[in-house]
């Protein structure tokens, strides 16, 4: 139930970002950087969430200060809470919403 509070409270803050799903052909922090950027997430502390372990997305991400990367079905309330924003590619929020059912 903490969980969908605080998803609630993103989403009224407006700062909830839902994306098509995507990744890179190679690890470089700059592919992240400009996707960042692009969606005015960049300089923000930002949540990545994930419907699976993407370890280019992930690598991408570990040296951009303030971001970070989850897997939809890891996230605490902790991890939504203490960052800012949330982006959410599409097919993770399947996965969000079956982890409330169990």
């Amino acid at each position: 139930m903490a969980r969908k509070s605080a998803l609630s409270q993103r989403v009224l803050e407006n700062n909830l970002t839902v994306v098509e799903d995507f990744s890179f052909d190679e690890i470089k922090t700059k592919n992240m950087v400009a996707a960042l950027k692009n969606l005015n997430l960049y300089g923000e502390k930002t949540l990545a969430i994930l419907p699976e372990n993407d370890d280019v997305i992930f690598l991408s991400t570990r040296n951009i200060p303030g971001a970070s990367v989850k897997t939809a079905d890891t996230i605490s309330t902790y991890d939504i809470l203490s960052h800012k924003k949330l982006l959410i590619f599409k097919s993770a929020i399947d996965k969000i919403v079956k982890t409330f059912k169990n």
